[in-house]
């Protein structure tokens, strides 16, 4: 699996949702450049305050997962990379760090027996997950889960019209499609910071 969700964010641009614009910026790199110049692309957007705040680390207690995060950014085609290890999470590197105003996007494998979200499906309203940083940790409180079709572009998984601070966890979910060579659904967790 090489995209996760078709052409849904722009590299730096406007995006329409319930009639508010909201300003997204998302940096751009290949996905074989290393950690270390990821991460001085983001300080660079930042300062060195950013990049202690940057995401390290995923629990979600009730599925028994803990797994390093791993900044990503957005393929040729513009669709969210994935990272290369089925037991690593992939943050997508915008201008939202979780617990900031707005959506921070994470992404995780599915398929395989080791594959990090392989039950991302069983988390249920109110579950918590929470994302830990070298500075201090955010938690998150599952609010809904939605299906969408591999091809359906769905921006408002990476942008919001309301108030807070939201992550959102995406995942194939479904049956494997060997003519299109993906899975023929995602399955999005979203969630909202817990107060």
């Amino acid at each position: 699996m090489h995209r996760l969700i078709r052409g849904a964010v722009p590299l730096v641009g406007v995006l329409g949702f319930l009639g508010i614009l909201v300003a997204v910026q998302v940096v751009e790199y290949p996905d074989h450049l290393s950690r270390t110049r990821r991460l001085s692309q983001i300080q660079s957007m930042g300062g060195s305050s950013t990049v202690s705040r940057i995401p390290l680390r995923i629990e979600i207690p009730i599925l028994r997962v803990d797994a390093p995060i791993e900044p990503v950014g957005l393929t040729a085609d513009g669709a969210m990379a994935m990272p290369i290890s089925q037991s690593v999470v992939g943050w997508l590197v915008s201008d939202v760090l979780p617990g900031d105003q707005g959506v921070s996007v994470m992404a995780g494998h599915y398929g395989a027996s080791d594959s990090i979200f392989i039950t991302l499906h069983r988390l249920a309203i109110g579950d918590r997950i929470v994302v830990f940083s070298g500075a201090g940790s955010e938690s998150f409180l599952v609010t809904r889960l939605q299906g969408y079709t591999s091809t359906q572009r769905v921006p408002e998984v990476f942008t919001t019209g309301y108030q807070g601070s939201f992550l959102n966890l995406i995942s194939c979910s479904g049956a494997w499609d060997s003519d299109a060579g993906e899975y023929e659904s995602r399955l999005v967790v979203f969630t909202e910071r817990e107060t």
